[in-house]
């Protein structure tokens, strides 16, 4: 049974940074026939598809190709059946958790435009690195931070920061 909301495409949300590199990416499902983006919660799969077919629109793209139709799985696991036959014959275009994570440029926009103004690089770069670019610890972090008892102490963010640990899904 398919969830009617999983046929939707859900709408890009405020907490969204661009990400071209990853359009790339998926821009190759056009010469291929399928996709796969496999991550744990929280890497921004489905914003990823949300933006990148917000993109084919606007470049007014078609979304289906009858006949041709192209299959874009997203998960947060790989599927139970072999890809081997497709990553072969190179029909295939995989996105996995460490091509999700936000680089460090990706991070500090996210941080500083998107979620609170303010975050130093020192402490962008840890966050980066103790989250390993994981967008909900990123997210979490800086929620945490906006916090008005964290705020009043705004130097102990970089405390905060050093005490984030990386044991998310992925």
């Amino acid at each position: 049974m398919i969830l009617q909301t999983k046929l939707n495409v859900p709408p890009v949300g405020h907490t969204f940074v661009s990400r071209p590199r990853l359009y790339a990416r998926m821009d190759e499902i056009l010469e291929r026939k399928v996709a796969l983006i496999s991550a744990a919660a929280g890497y921004g799969k489905t914003t990823l598809l949300s933006a990148w077919l917000q993109r084919l629109t606007a470049r007014q793209n078609r979304v289906v190709w009858p006949p041709q139709v192209h299959l874009i799985i997203s998960s947060r696991c790989d599927p139970p059946f072999s890809l081997s036959s497709l990553r072969a014959k190179e029909k295939l275009v995989e996105i996995h958790a460490g091509d999700l994570c936000f680089t460090a440029e990706e991070a500090a926009q996210f941080l500083n435009d998107v979620m609170a103004p303010g975050f130093s690089q020192d402490v962008i770069s840890l966050l980066g690195a103790r989250t390993q670019g994981w967008i909900a610890g990123l997210q979490l972090a800086a929620l945490i931070a906006r916090d008005p008892l964290v705020a009043s102490h705004r130097g102990d963010v970089s405390t905060l920061a050093a005490g984030f640990d990386k044991g998310h899904g992925g």
